[in-house]
C-alpha cells in the first residue's frame, strides 16, 4: 500500500482531478467526503466525461472538447462559452 493516498473531495473539478491523476500518474482516485470515501474516480470516468461534453459559443454555437475552457470561441471570438454534454453520436 502507499503510505501517501491521494485523494479529491466531491467539490474537486473533473479538468482538476484529471490534471492531479495525469500529475502523479495514478489510475484511480478515492473521493472524499467529510473524512469518509464516498467513491472512486477512474481514469476511465475522466475519459468517458470529456467524450461526452464539449465547451460551447453561445453566440455562433461553434463547440470543441478539451480541458480547458477556451478564452475566445474560434469563430467569433464570443468569450460567451458554457460546458455542455454532447449529444449522442457526436
Amino acid at each position: 500500500m502507499s503510505p501517501h493516498v491521494i485523494t479529491v473531495t466531491e467539490d474537486t473539478g473533473i479538468d482538476e482531478a484529471a490534471r492531479l491523476m495525469a500529475g502523479e500518474r495514478i489510475r484511480r482516485v478515492p473521493v472524499i467526503k467529510r473524512g469518509k470515501m464516498v467513491g472512486l474516480l477512474s481514469r476511465s470516468d475522466v475519459l468517458d466525461f470529456f467524450a461526452k461534453t464539449r465547451w460551447t459559443c453561445n453566440v455562433c454555437g461553434r463547440w470543441e472538447r478539451g480541458l480547458e475552457r477556451p478564452e475566445r470561441c474560434f469563430s467569433c471570438s464570443s468569450t460567451d462559452i458554457h460546458l455542455e454534454r454532447a449529444d449522442p453520436g457526436h
